[in-house]
């Protein structure tokens, strides 16, 4: 029996910066979003299950911009295609959401709307960036190279900070220590990084060095995450169930289990360019590269 190997795509942000929903922006010149690249890309190297975290309301968009598409498409490869809805109401028993709150409770909220269909190694992305097709090789390279029984052996794809920035504001990124065997050793998460006018790159107040790695949640894991995340959400609403815009996010959980010293992340290297969409600015650049891509 083919042994499966999945993507996850996390397609349910609401896209405050953005103003809109900038997963399903059209910017191929056929009318094709990011995700359509990024899962061409991934069953070229072998993954064969795509699952899509979406909300309910866009389920109908998704389907009708970029779902049916996908699926018409692939499936007759026997790739899998399927979504799963990331609901704000989906808590664990005894917490309530704050009637105000109208964000989702970040991406490993969304991960747990994957519960009992992550039954193999995934990789996991954002829905509004693109990694480039040597990405997802060294991915595959990785998971597929983990023994049967794996826990806890995880992988991220590295790329530049000074790569990864936009010209219309300030981002969030994941910057990363690495040790000299090559694995992740804390990922700090950065809010509002820029680059200023004296060409400097600059977050908080502090310079950064353009060429540290940094994460832009392109993870590899195995089932076990799922698991890690279901335990641990608790805790994280014990301390922000009345927040309005505090987020359980996926690089914060890897800091938090690397600092235990309960998982290992190894960092995969590739010499791909990141497009990504955070403003509305950012959509001609990225249509540039894109046809760029398909020219080639």
């Amino acid at each position: 029996m083919k042994k499966s190997y999945a993507l996850v795509v996390l397609a349910a942000g609401i896209g405050s910066r953005y103003g809109g929903i900038k997963q399903l922006e059209k910017l191929g010149a056929h009318g094709e979003v990011i995700m359509d690249y990024s899962v061409r890309d991934a069953v070229s190297a072998g993954f064969n299950k795509i699952v899509f975290i979406i909300r309910k309301e866009i389920e109908e968009d998704f389907w009708e911009i970029v779902g049916n598409r996908l699926k018409a498409k692939y499936s007759p490869q026997g790739i899998d295609i399927s979504c799963v809805m990331q609901n704000i109401d989906d808590l664990p028993p005894g917490y309530i959401r704050p009637a105000q709150r109208v964000k989702p409770w970040g991406t490993c909220h969304a991960l747990l709307a994957c519960r009992g269909k992550l039954n193999c190694p995934f990789a996991v992305i954002n829905a509004d960036d693109y990694y480039g097709p040597t990405s997802f090789v060294a991915m595959m390279e990785f998971l597929s190279s983990l023994p049967e029984s794996s826990r806890g052996a995880y992988c991220m794809v590295g790329f530049k900070l000074k790569n990864t920035l936009s010209s219309f504001g300030g981002v969030i990124r994941g910057i990363c220590n690495v040790d000299d065997k090559g694995n992740v050793i804390r990922v700090e998460e950065t809010r509002g990084v820029i680059c200023a006018e004296d060409g400097s790159i600059v977050a908080e107040g502090k310079i950064l060095d353009g060429d540290s790695t940094v994460s832009m949640n392109m993870w590899g894991c195995t089932g076990d995450i799922i698991e890690i995340i279901h335990e641990r959400f608790g805790e994280f609403l014990d301390e922000n169930i009345n927040s309005l815009s505090e987020e359980f996010l996926i690089p914060e959980l890897m800091d938090e289990l690397l600092r235990e010293k309960k998982i290992s992340i190894r960092l995969l290297h590739t010499n791909e360019k990141w497009y990504g969409v955070t403003y509305k600015g950012d959509i001609p650049k990225v249509r540039e590269a894109l046809q760029a891509l398909a020219d080639e």
